[in-house]
C-alpha cells in the first residue's frame, strides 16, 4: 500500500480509478443481480461514480486502523449509525480531483 502502492508520500496517481482489476470485479459482481455492498479501505479517495449507481451500498473507510474491522462491521450490521461528516469529497469521475470544504470555489464551480 505504501511506497510502491496507493497511499503515502510519492504515490501520486494519474487518475482516480480503482487500482488493478478491482473495477472489473465490481462490474462482474453487480451484474449477478445480487445486492452488493462495496467497502473501500484506502488512503485516498477514488472515483466511485460508476460503482455508486450499481452497488446496494457504498462505505469508504480511510485507513481505519486496528479497530477498523469491528467498526465497519458495526456500520454494516446497523449496530452503529455514523453521523460524522468528512472534509473531503469523493469524485464521481476518474479525472476529477477531490476538494475540501476549506478551498475557495473557483469560477467554474
Amino acid at each position: 500500500m505504501f511506497g510502491q502502492g496507493t497511499s503515502g508520500e510519492g504515490c501520486d496517481a494519474e487518475d482516480l480509478r480503482l487500482p488493478g482489476v478491482q473495477e472489473d470485479l465490481l462490474v462482474e459482481l453487480t451484474a449477478t443481480g445480487t445486492p452488493v455492498v462495496v467497502v473501500v479501505v484506502s488512503g485516498r479517495p477514488y472515483a466511485l461514480g460508476e460503482v455508486h449507481g450499481r452497488a446496494a451500498a457504498l462505505v469508504q473507510a480511510f485507513m481505519p486502523g486496528e479497530e477498523g474491522g469491528a467498526a465497519i462491521a458495526g456500520v454494516l450490521s446497523g449496530r452503529v449509525q455514523p453521523t460524522g461528516k468528512l472534509p473531503v469529497q469523493i469524485p464521481r469521475g476518474p479525472g476529477g480531483q477531490p476538494g475540501t470544504y476549506l478551498r475557495t470555489p473557483s469560477p467554474g464551480d
